[in-house]
C-alpha cells in the first residue's frame, strides 16, 4: 500500500506564464502558426495546389495578434520551376518578383532571413519608441527618466511624429516555399546543419512557416523530418515508408492499423492528399483531414 502525504507551503501548481504574442488567423480551422509543412509526392499529383490553397485562405482572412494588430502575409518561394509553364498557380498567390529564387543555396536563405531579421528590427525599434512617448506623456518629473530615455526622447523632438515610421507597422508573416529543390543537387534536405535545417528549427524566431516538397520522403533528413508539424502525403506512398518514416510520428494519437485505414480512405480519390497536423495547438480530434476541407476520424 502507498501512502501520499502533502508537505507543507509546497504544491505542484501550474506556474502562471504571459501567453506568446503570436499572430494568427481569425478562421481557427486553418493550421496554427508557426509551422513546418512537409508535402510528399510525385510529379503532377496535386501537391503544388495544395500548398497555394492553403497560403490563399490565409490571404482571405485577417491575421490578428493578441492585440487586434493586423499581420501581412509574405511568400518567399525557391523554386527551380518557378516560372515554369507547369506551375501557373504560383501566379495566384501574387508573389513579388524579388521574393522568387529559382536557385537555392544556404548562403541565398541565410541573406532572406537576415533580411527579415532587419526587417523585424526596425519594426520592434519603432514600437520600443512609441512606448517610450507612452511614457514620457505619463511622468510628472523628467527625472523619472533615465538619460538615455531622455537622448532618445531627443532625437525624435519629444513628438511620436517625428517617429520614423518603418515599411511594415507588425511583422509580416512569412511563408518560406521550398519546392522541389533536392533536385537542384545541393544536399539542403540531406546536409545536417544546413542553413535550411536550422531555419526548421528555429522557424518561429523569424515569424516563419515553412513549406517543404519533394517527391522522395528518404531525402529527407531525420532532424527535418522530426520537426516537421504539417504531413502531406498522396497516394503514390509506399506504405512501408509511411511506417518506417512518418508513423512513429503520430504514433501517440493514433494506431498503426487506424493510420493506414485513415491513409487510404483520404488518398482513394485523384489529387487528394491526406493532411497531418501534428502542431501543438491543433486538438486531437482534428489532426487527420482530407486537403484543407474534410477531417476525418475512425469510428
Amino acid at each position: 500500500m502507498i501512502k501520499e502525504i502533502s508537505i507543507a507551503g509546497l504544491n505542484n501548481d501550474p506556474i502562471k506564464v504571459k501567453k506568446p504574442n503570436i499572430p494568427q488567423s481569425d478562421n481557427k480551422d486553418l493550421p496554427r502558426f508557426f509551422f513546418n509543412m512537409l508535402l510528399v509526392a510525385q510529379k503532377h499529383s496535386g501537391k503544388t495546389f495544395l500548398l497555394a490553397k492553403l497560403i490563399k485562405n490565409y490571404q482571405k482572412t485577417k491575421i490578428l495578434d493578441n492585440e487586434g494588430n493586423i499581420h501581412k502575409v509574405r511568400i518567399i518561394l525557391f523554386a527551380p520551376t518557378a516560372f515554369s509553364e507547369s506551375n501557373k498557380i504560383y501566379e495566384t498567390l501574387n508573389v513579388d518578383p524579388e521574393d522568387i529564387h529559382v536557385n537555392y543555396s544556404d548562403d541565398q536563405l541565410l541573406m532572406v532571413l537576415d533580411e527579415i531579421k532587419q526587417e523585424n528590427d526596425e519594426i520592434k525599434e519603432y514600437r520600443k519608441k512609441l512606448q517610450l512617448y507612452e511614457k514620457f506623456k505619463k511622468v510628472k518629473d523628467v527625472h523619472e527618466l533615465s538619460d538615455e530615455e531622455i537622448l532618445e526622447l531627443h532625437m525624435f523632438k519629444f513628438n511620436k511624429h517625428h517617429i520614423e515610421k518603418p515599411k511594415h507597422e507588425h511583422e509580416r508573416i512569412n511563408f518560406l516555399i521550398f519546392d522541389d529543390i533536392i533536385g537542384t543537387n545541393n544536399g539542403a534536405f540531406r546536409k545536417s546543419g544546413s542553413a535550411l535545417q536550422n531555419l526548421i528549427i528555429k522557424n518561429r524566431h523569424h515569424f516563419t512557416n515553412v513549406i517543404l516538397t519533394t517527391q522522395y520522403i528518404k531525402s529527407i533528413n531525420p532532424i527535418i523530418r522530426e520537426n516537421i508539424d504539417i504531413w502531406c502525403l498522396y497516394k503514390s506512398q509506399n506504405k512501408k515508408s509511411l511506417i518506417d518514416k512518418i508513423y512513429e510520428l503520430v504514433s501517440g494519437v493514433v494506431s498503426e492499423e487506424h493510420f493506414i485505414e485513415l491513409f487510404e480512405y483520404a488518398t482513394e480519390k485523384p489529387f487528394s492528399a491526406f493532411v497531418i497536423d501534428n502542431h501543438k495547438e491543433t486538438p486531437k480530434e482534428n489532426k487527420f483531414k482530407i486537403n484543407w476541407n474534410t477531417i476525418i476520424r475512425i469510428g
